[in-house]
């Protein structure tokens, strides 16, 4: 678990991430975005998805775990240019954590419990997101 000072600072990139990244995802994901989850998914489909016999639902298993950090830090690069932004991202996945007093390196996976894990998993899925809408079809909202 972030010390405190870690969570204000991951609450402030948040804040920045979710304003810049969150109006150009999906109209279709609901998994970590605020103010949809399940229920939301079910009610669009109970009222919009008449005569559709099939869904794609996913369950990443780990999913906050099993973040790549180079991909994601080059997803994110594609719309952030400010190299003191990066660089703080890049100490945030490469900060490692202590565990029975013993420093362990992190090599993938976004920050365990902190506030800013839900919206990196969206920025990474999006790509996800994307090419599954071109796929079925599905116009797309903005290739994040």
């Amino acid at each position: 678990m972030p010390v405190w000072s870690d969570k204000v600072l991951q609450e402030v990139i948040r804040q920045i991430l979710e304003a810049y990244f969150e109006p150009q995802f999906s109209d279709h994901s609901y998994g970590f975005r605020p103010g949809r989850g399940c229920h939301t998914a079910l009610r669009e489909i109970y009222h919009k998805w008449k005569g559709t016999v099939w869904f794609i639902e996913g369950d990443i298993s780990k999913c906050f775990d099993n973040l790549d950090h180079e991909l994601l830090l080059s997803i994110l690069s594609e719309h952030i240019h400010d190299t003191r932004f990066m660089k703080l991202l890049r100490g945030l996945f490469d900060a490692g954590y202590m565990e029975d007093w013993t420093y362990h390196e992190t090599l993938s996976g976004s920050p365990q419990g902190g506030v800013v894990s839900p919206v990196l998993s969206s920025i990474y899925l999006s790509k996800l997101d994307v090419n599954i809408q071109v796929w079925l079809e599905l116009p797309v909202k903005g290739a994040v």
